[in-house]
């Protein structure tokens, strides 16, 4: 003992005080030092306990189960402490108290928050049960912010009890567990986390770290922009942790716990003035370095009750204290509390916050003082004044290290080389033999664990349940296994308080008269995690990490009976983004997995809090939206995602641009996700026929229209089949002359004796994907005619035919190599042959000048269609040499009575002829239209002023003769 501690009077009281100056909890070490240092001069000065001075011994314990239980015993053996306050964590707590306080009959005071699974006469809690924090807040938060949780936190009792409570509330109030992750000491990744939950389509996200763990988390939280997305909610986030934290990252934060610095009770403001005038203290946070969270103030009202409970049984007889303390009752900074005499639990306040941007809390509720509720599966252990149960130490399971015995030293190799734990126990449940593969998982020495109830190394939560199968097995006559945990299973508790899950079993035999229990446990912690992998994997995209499908749909089930009781708006968008395939084959796969997964970002940056993505397929994605307070805040949601793609996407300094279209759906009466999904994607199919970055709302006449046009795809797929299309040429002529200079291929299509408009079934073809079986016949059929002309002429007189191309034949990879195998099989000249495509093809799919160059440089000519309706711009005849120009018959219609038109014609043939590019106008229907245009000299004419379209042999007899 040091030579300040041997002047100490005997007659001084002495309590111990456990504070984590180092470790993961360390932020708070010196917070809790100097609350617990106001309380013993507050009790000084008003003269002590019973008149004796209160001396106040510190250590640290770690942050950690065994520096912990190191400073316990010191406290006790060193320096005769008569009491002691601490653990901050939970596992540093249940081993102090059941290595030191229980077995040594010490007082033993608690400050923090847990999950409240420690029963004994001498232990007194005054913190927060998860009633009394946690499930305050849940009630709140759904009604606010939504019915969807995410929960990360440390692998050990109170991160895991207190998501347990959270869980029963949110079940109860029919929300969603959306993910639950645990991660041992030091193994999370706070910006992979934040990744996930920015994924999960969480409303809230509520992480339960220790200390700088947490601070990581709520920094990585931050900056990856998840604050201003999704909710972030926690019973453990205070002034202290604030602090240590930059400006910036401070606020924006729920938290509901038992006190903070905003609370306002008399009692608060003379506590901050003592902190205040406390030594090294510079002023209140935030305008100076004096802080307090909840650990001080449960540290500052443990002293407090202390004392009081001595000064008001007038007594130091253990009985009398323990007696006082569980009745004790005081005024606290966080107001009025008192000890339950039944459970050892105190009734405390509960307080629901929110942090500012000047490093304060907002105080949003006060819950007020609540009752303790011991959790269900801890309330068959709870004592009562008149008799105490302890898991650990009940009956004949009291530790006793002297038992040795010499019968198993013979086996000892055998079980050391056995990949499976190994505990022998007597019959009071004393460990006397352990291999090492035991030591090694559960994280002791061997001669920790000599003597210790073997109940030690299970779960807080399950042991009860153990110990019951273990007795009732003990006083049965069976002597075979027996399976020792729920469905096969226990939890073990390691040294350091993690939780790892195994497989149990327990025998008996009979030995030398006594009754020996055998142990075998088969780690299955691994096997857990990769099950719990390959569920992931059968519910995500590996990709971009987004849900898939299947997880989509259950989710979108659940918002959908949520709705029926809120009566909220709930939709769905449909995301489909064109050419996706096309651009992945040309610039490859690597190029095609970064696409999507920035095109998956991109998405996410504009989702609203709550908004789950999942990715459907290769380039479609689905937006789920829940708590929409109107039509037009959805509406504005499709336009934020198609803007953020009018910006181009730099992909290995590739500049990509991506078009798209959004089909949307809102919930209707009595509706199920397959419907939604189908009535969105209905949608998406309408929108695409007005072009690219096109949003449409689904209606009933879209269904209408719809159903009606699957009639006509399934028709026209059997025309396909069945060779029942056909085609016409209208001919294309020069100067007016009727000399025919060309043909373009018109195909048709009669169904019922009608004849179906091709701007009617040619969008239908193109969807259903039997465009590109047409799309080569007509080709085919272009390239023989041509053939058949090149035969009937043999000179440079052969009309050119003139041969439609769509955008999905462009997109096709194979599209060139299936054109020159046409040109093989007929014979063509490609030069007489020319590939029209649409204005709008040019433009919207980029990506297609290099196949139009290919295919010119194989002989075609190039004439863009309905030139002037998409875009009314020849910058395209710069970027590729377009020879021909056909000019819409809109342009041609009003050159008679608005001069403007024909001026705007006259300027479009001469802009043309500079391109070297000829310029054929079409709809010509009437001779003044002729005349006025003739003037001008365009290249040629099609309309039906010439020729209306004609059959193959129509045209034969109108040229050739």
């Amino acid at each position: 003992m040091c030579p300040k501690h041997r002047l100490l009077q005997e007659d001084v009281i002495r309590l111990g005080l456990m504070t984590p100056y180092s470790g993961v909890a360390s932020i708070y070490g010196q917070e809790i030092a100097i609350a617990a240092n106001i309380a013993c001069l507050e009790i000084n000065k008003k003269g002590g306990i019973l008149g004796k001075p209160l001396e106040l011994i510190i250590k640290d314990d770690g942050s950690m189960p065994g520096q912990a239980v190191i400073a316990a015993s010191s406290l006790v053996d060193n320096y005769h402490c008569q009491a002691l306050i601490g653990n901050l964590l939970s596992n540093s707590r249940l081993a102090v108290a059941y290595k030191v306080c229980f077995p040594r009959k010490i007082i033993y005071l608690n400050f923090s928050f847990y999950e409240g699974s420690i029963f004994n006469q001498y232990f007194f809690n005054f913190s927060a049960l998860p009633n009394q924090q946690i499930t305050k807040m849940i009630p709140y938060l759904i009604e606010n912010f939504g019915y969807k949780f995410y929960f990360a936190g440390s692998n050990y009792e109170w991160p895991r009890g207190s998501i347990a409570a959270a869980k029963e509330i949110i079940l109860k109030m029919k929300g969603e567990i959306i993910a639950e992750d645990y991660f041992d000491f030091g193994m999370a990744k706070p910006f992979e986390i934040a990744s996930a939950v920015v994924k999960s389509g969480a409303n809230i996200f509520m992480p339960f770290f220790a200390g700088i763990d947490q601070i990581a988390m709520l920094k990585a939280i931050v900056d990856e922009g998840l604050r201003d997305k999704v909710t972030v909610a926690m019973s453990h986030y205070d002034e202290t942790m604030m602090s240590s934290m930059p400006e910036h990252y401070r606020h924006g934060f729920y938290s509901c716990n038992s006190y903070f610095m905003s609370v306002k009770t008399f009692e608060n403001e003379f506590f901050l003035n003592e902190l205040l005038n406390s030594p090294g203290i510079t002023g209140l946070w935030p305008k100076g370095n004096g802080k307090i969270s909840n650990f001080g103030e449960g540290v500052y009202l443990c002293i407090k009750a202390y004392a009081n409970a001595i000064n008001q049984a007038n007594s130091f007889a253990e009985s009398d204290v323990l007696n006082s303390l569980s009745t004790v009752q005081l005024m606290a900074p966080q107001g009025f509390v008192k000890m339950d005499e039944r459970t050892h639990h105190a009734y405390v306040n509960c307080y629901l916050s929110k942090s500012n941007n000047d490093g304060t809390f907002s105080i949003i509720k006060s819950f007020g003082l609540i009752e303790p509720q011991i959790p269900k599966r801890y309330q068959n252990l709870h004592i009562s004044t008149k008799e105490e149960r302890n898991p650990h130490t009940e009956n004949h399971f009291a530790p006793d290290t002297s038992i040795q015995l010499n019968i198993f030293k013979e086996i000892e190799s055998i079980l050391t080389d056995i990949p499976t734990s190994i505990i022998i126990t007597n019959s009071q449940g004393q460990i006397i033999y352990v291999n090492k593969i035991t030591t090694d998982k559960f994280g002791y020495n061997e001669n920790e664990l000599m003597g210790q109830s073997l109940f030690f190394l299970f779960s807080p939560q399950e042991r009860e349940y153990y110990k019951n199968n273990i007795n009732s097995f003990l006083l049965s006559k069976d002597r075979f296994n027996i399976k020792l945990g729920h469905k096969e299973m226990v939890i073990g508790y390691t040294k350091d308080g993690c939780s790892i899950f195994l497989t149990g079993s327990v025998s008996k035999r009979k030995l030398d008269q006594d009754i020996y229990l055998f142990l075998s446990l088969n780690d299955i912690t691994k096997s857990l995690e990769e099950k719990e992998k390959y569920l992931w994997s059968a519910t995500h995209d590996p990709l971009t990490k987004l849900i898939n499908k299947s997880l989509m749909i259950r989710r979108i089930n659940s918002s959908i009976q949520r709705s029926k009781k809120q009566t909220q708006l709930l939709a769905i968008l449909y995301i489909d983004f064109l050419h996706f395939q096309f651009i992945s084959n040309i610039f490859g796969y690597q190029t095609r997995e970064l696409l999507i997964t920035e095109m998956a970002n991109r998405i996410l940056k504009q989702l609203r809090s709550g908004d789950t993505l999942a990715r459907f397929g290769e380039d479609r994605f689905v937006i789920l939206c829940e708590h929409i307070k109107s039509q037009d805040e959805i509406l504005d949601l499709s336009d934020s995602i198609i803007n953020t793609f009018k910006h181009f996407i730099t992909i290995k300094k590739q500049k990509i641009f991506m078009a798209l279209n959004i089909g949307i759906c809102f919930k209707t009466n009595e509706i199920s996700a397959t419907n939604l999904l189908r009535n969105a994607e209905f949608a998406l199919y309408e929108s695409k026929q007005g072009g690219k970055n096109k949003k449409v709302l689904f209606n009933d006449a879209i269904y209408k229209q719809l159903k009606n046009e699957l009639a006509l795809t399934t028709e026209l797929q059997l025309a396909v089949q069945n060779k029942a299309l056909s085609f016409k040429i209208q001919p294309i002529v020069f100067d007016g002359k009727e000399r025919i200079i060309g043909g373009e291929l018109l195909i048709r299509w009669i169904y019922k004796g009608k004849s179906i408009p091709p701007d009617l079934f040619i969008p239908i073809a193109e969807r259903s994907g039997v465009m590109h079986e047409i799309g080569y016949w007509i080709l085919e059929q272009g390239c023989l005619i041509q053939s058949q002309w090149q035969r009937y002429t043999h000179s440079t007189q052969t009309p050119y035919v003139s041969i439609n191309l769509s955008s999905k034949q462009l997109e096709d990879s194979l599209f060139c190599q299936s054109v020159k195998k046409i040109l093989r099989r007929t014979s063509a000249n490609p030069k007489c042959i020319i590939l029209e495509i649409t204005e709008s093809t040019l433009m919207e799919y980029p990506q297609t000048k290099g196949v139009i160059k290919l295919l010119m440089e194989m002989g075609f000519q190039f004439a863009i269609d309905d030139f002037g309706t998409g875009y009314s711009s020849l910058k395209q005849l710069v970027s590729v040499p377009i020879n021909i120009l056909k000019i819409d018959k809109c342009f041609v219609d009003n050159i008679i009575v608005h001069n403007q038109s024909l001026l705007l014609l006259k300027y479009i043939i001469k802009m043309a002829h500079l391109f070297n590019s000829k310029v054929i106008i079409e709809g010509i229907e009437l001779k003044k239209q002729l005349e006025l245009l003739r003037i001008h000299k365009p290249d040629g004419y099609q309309g039906y002023l010439f020729y209306k379209p004609l059959s193959i042999l129509e045209f034969n007899s109108k040229f050739f003769t």
